[in-house]
């Protein structure tokens, strides 16, 4: 049943088997998962079935690293969670985001791909995605000739787009049908409570705007209400242990990781129709696809740097004068009649153009294009974040209208992000160029030496590692089975608990992982 807050009696105690902290795609997918066993269940949504201002006000908070968009804005507190405003693209980490990797600190998850394969296959369903394919049988289900990749250099990965992405509204009847599941709208989480030994959890205090208070007992509580939430609710309850609850070590905010999307370049392709056809949107069998291009794990090995893939969308050339210029000299060095005209003085309008940007644009001659601007494909590259302990939430001494700290996000990038965004442009570059499929113009901020990162960039609202998994309390917040390592009861769901989070959309993976907890938490509590 889907119960209001703010119509039970104030100071009402509830007793359950279960409390879950967020009704978003981790507390939605654990709780329907529960649904009609035998355990009384419980779930704390912070909103209603609708964004309001009041509710989204209490996420409000600071930025003081990079700049970044107003922390409100980058989530929605409403029963569903962030899957009201979500795209739907879903696709697995891959083996490699799970193994630690030398040149990556603080990498390496303590469970591996082929402990969350099977959990992967169910989410696939949870998320309302078709077929579990990911690879090149998507484009031979849409009646395409893949293109051939050297698979030691550039793999095909695909995103599949949900069909039901609104979980709130696609689940909402049958978690309210559940004789064993109580929903209730308008309950914040504000405190944790643990027992006077400090191992187990004994309470979550609970407040709405409208001045209810109340209190939930329950055998185990999940924490699933985002990457920024998990760590602001434990930080905060912190009347028995002054850093906070599970963060004896301090660990608990730090290894804040996104998502960053930028523009890395701007391809001119072969064929035009060709291009749209196989790397834009497409139908594979009934379900809507997009492919991704990925580098290898060799070249990752060798290069030493993050997973990154790159996809293409319509967008704008980064500079149409340049591109036709790079074709008119690339052209007359193929055929060793440059002009003086286009000698040093193009070269240096140009900026330093790399061998990779020559080679591309060689095989061409301006003409191809009928003495138009060219046409074509915006290149973005969508790369993981590496971990970084700097990179933290933390709390401020200001108060939201509950009385709970408000956060402050200190979000740090690192060289290698950014290296890691170069290394995967030009690979692809050189790739589409030996096949011929098209030739790439890169960005001026990849070629440039000081660190900049360009005016571009976009975030995928995708807050992980704040609460990161590990085997040890010394480099981790919750154990493999998601474990609070210093609460026997407390568990935590979501991309909070992410090690590293490759480049992959978080969705799929959070469900994934919501499902395993699931299956952990019927066995233990019986």
């Amino acid at each position: 049943m889907i119960l209001d807050f703010d119509e039970l009696e104030p100071g009402t105690e509830i007793a359950t088997d279960l409390c879950i902290v967020g009704a978003g795609a981790a507390g939605i997918a654990l709780a329907r998962e529960l649904a009609g066993g035998r355990l009384d269940v419980c779930v704390l949504e912070s909103g209603g079935f609708e964004d309001d201002e009041a509710t989204r006000e209490l996420g409000r908070g600071e930025i003081t690293g990079r700049p970044y968009q107003p922390l409100e804005e980058t989530r929605m507190r409403a029963f569903g969670g962030s899957t009201n405003i979500w795209h739907g693209a879903c696709t697995p980490l891959n083996a490699l985001d799970f193994e630690r990797r030398s040149w990556v600190p603080d990498s390496g998850w303590p469970i591996t791909l082929q402990t969350l394969e099977p959990y992967y296959r169910r989410a696939q369903q949870v998320c309302s995605l078709g077929p579990y394919e990911y690879g090149e049988e998507c484009w031979q289900r849409a009646g395409l000739e893949p293109p051939d990749l050297d698979p030691q250099k550039l793999v095909a990965r695909f995103f599949r787009y949900s069909r039901e992405p609104r979980f709130g509204t696609y689940y909402r009847e049958e978690l309210r049908r559940a004789s064993n599941l109580r929903v209730f709208l308008h309950a914040n989480a504000t405190r944790l409570v643990p027992d006077a030994a400090g191992r187990r959890l004994d309470h979550v205090e609970v407040r709405s705007l409208q001045g209810g208070r109340g209190r939930v007992r329950a055998r185990a509580f999940v924490l699933a209400a985002g990457g920024l939430e998990n760590p602001r609710l434990l930080l905060d309850s912190a009347a028995r242990e002054a850093p906070g609850l599970g963060n004896r070590n301090d660990l608990v905010g730090r290894y804040f990781m996104e998502h960053t999307y930028l523009q890395s370049g701007f391809l001119v392709p072969r064929s035009e129709e060709d291009a749209r056809r196989l790397f834009l949107l497409m139908q594979s069998g009934s379900w809507t696809v997009g492919p991704g291009f990925r580098l290898a794990e060799p070249l990752q090995k060798q290069q030493r740097v993050l997973n990154s893939a790159i996809r293409l969308a319509e967008g704008t050339q980064l500079d149409s004068r340049a591109v036709v210029a790079a074709l008119r000299i690339g052209a007359a060095i193929q055929q060793g009649t440059l002009p003086e005209s286009f000698g040093t003085e193009a070269w240096t309008a140009l900026g330093d153009i790399d061998d990779v940007f020559r080679a591309g644009y060689g095989a061409w001659r301006y003409d191809d294009w009928h003495h138009g601007e060219p046409r074509g494909l915006a290149v973005f590259a969508q790369t993981e974040q590496s971990p970084n302990p700097a990179s933290r939430v933390h709390l401020l001494q200001e108060r939201d209208a509950l009385g709970m700290r408000r956060i402050a996000l200190d979000w740090r990038l690192a060289e290698l992000d950014r290296r890691s965004v170069r290394v995967m442009t030009e690979r692809f570059a050189a790739e589409f160029a030996r096949l011929d499929l098209g030739r790439v113009q890169l960005a001026e901020w990849i070629r440039e030496e000081d660190g900049g990162w360009g005016e571009n960039m976009g975030f995928g609202h995708h807050h992980c590692g704040t609460t990161r998994m590990a085997h040890s309390p010394a480099s981790g917040v919750v154990n493999p089975d998601c474990r609070l390592h210093e609460v026997e009861n407390l568990y935590l769901a979501g991309s909070s608990v992410f090690p590293t989070n490759g480049f992959a959309n978080p969705t799929l993976t959070i469900v994934a992982l919501a499902l395993r907890l699931a299956d952990h938490l019927g066995r233990t509590l019986g």
